[in-house]
């Protein structure tokens, strides 16, 4: 525990992900005082990826809606919402890896031997993508859209590159701390 809380403290940025699907099974007292004790050392270099976010139908939370929600039943306001960044991994993996395919071998690889490629079509082009045949540049299309439906971009660049920035701030702070 002690570690972890070195590790923390020393972070230039902490990530905690949390389950859309199970906020409200989270919530419970544990997590509730868990999520509380990093709050506590991490400071403003804490930020929450609520994944699956994907998952959202009309009944469920929306972004604004989810971010109020965290920051203030589970971080008891202590958690800016502007830390909270409601995200679709399974949507940013399946785009990043289609993108990537696309961009080396200007094509996606057989689905029969990389099933990956049959849910990001499913995804991508719906459910009677096996009837379709579709130019590479339109799959990519459809891959950007999807990953702009992850909501990756704002974290990827708010988060990782701002604690990238900052990394040697923090670990200076963190030398002085323990001098």
């Amino acid at each position: 525990k002690e570690i972890m809380r070195e590790q923390l403290e020393k972070a230039s940025a902490v990530v905690a992900v949390l389950d859309y699907t199970q906020l409200n099974a989270e919530a419970d007292a544990e997590i509730r005082r868990a999520i509380n004790e990093v709050a506590n050392v991490t400071d403003d270099r804490l930020f929450v990826f609520v994944n699956k976010f994907d998952q959202k139908d009309r009944h469920s939370m929306d972004a604004e809606t989810l971010r109020s929600y965290v920051a203030k039943q589970l971080f008891e306001g202590r958690l800016d919402q502007s830390h909270i960044y409601p995200v679709s991994s399974k949507y940013g993996y399946l785009a990043a890896r289609a993108l990537s395919e696309l961009e080396n071998f200007a094509h996606l690889p057989d689905h029969q031997y990389n099933p990956w490629v049959a849910d990001f079509a499913a995804l991508a082009l719906g459910a009677s993508w096996e009837e379709e045949d579709i130019e590479p540049t339109e799959l990519g299309n459809r891959a950007l859209k999807l990953w702009r439906n992850s909501r990756f971009d704002r974290p990827l660049v708010e988060v990782v590159q701002g604690g990238y920035d900052n990394a040697a701030n923090t670990s200076l702070q963190a030398a002085l701390s323990k001098m």
